[in-house]
């Protein structure tokens, strides 16, 4: 999304705990001479003194708007990042497309903010959670999930869900590799008339073919 020209917002916090931190992940258009939009985080001990802010995800294209960060460990003890890279303007400029990324890193901390990941999905707003057995299961704005069970080496296996894809969807993995799955409606502009409709269902995610 497009911010209103001239402002400078922080937004779409994700906060979460590495190594004894409360750590948020956020969205930051301050800098907008390089980078339209980039990912970056803080962390604290104490949540009142919060350390420099760094830089997870900052491509090179300016037009780039990374942004919508979820992070998650995965059973290897590594960190995932789903995100999702829009370009403003257009859904193609210089060869690239409103997409869902992810990448990993080592320690949760860093994550060499000038790769852009790798995408799984087509779309944006996307979540990533860990079921029980250790299968990652992301989303993008569709209605469907993908899932990986090697700790986001190789493909991705698409899954059709009943529930129907949504502006932002957030996962949460259930006991028996169960998902609870909540919706939040579909985009729409803050002048737009829309009526929102939550929906949340609980699905079986089954073994990867």
């Amino acid at each position: 999304m497009a911010s209103v020209k001239g402002q400078k917002p922080v937004w779409e916090p994700f906060v979460t705990v590495i190594d004894h931190r409360l750590v948020c992940f956020f969205s930051d258009e301050r800098d907008k001479i390089v980078h339209s939009q980039k990912i970056a985080h803080k962390t604290t001990t104490d949540g009142i003194h919060w350390g420099a802010e760094i830089d997870d995800v900052a491509v090179a294209n300016p037009q780039a708007r990374p942004g919508m960060a979820v992070v998650a460990q995965m059973t290897n003890g590594k960190y995932i990042m789903t995100f999702e890279i829009v370009v403003e303007g257009a859904v193609v400029v210089d060869g690239e497309r409103n997409r869902s990324n992810y990448k990993i890193s080592d320690d949760g901390l860093h994550w060499r903010p000038e790769d852009a990941g790798r995408e799984f999905a087509l779309g944006g707003s996307p979540y990533v959670t860990i079921l029980g057995d250790g299968t990652l299961v992301a989303n993008s704005t569709g209605s469907e999930i993908y899932l990986n069970t090697k700790n986001g080496e190789g493909n991705w296996q698409k899954v059709s869900t009943d529930v129907p894809g949504a502006y932002s969807r957030s996962l949460t993995a259930l006991p028996n590799n169960q998902l609870l799955i909540i919706g939040a409606g579909s985009y729409a502009g803050p002048t737009e008339a829309v009526d929102h409709q939550l929906t949340a269902d609980v699905f079986q995610v089954e073994g990867l073919d």
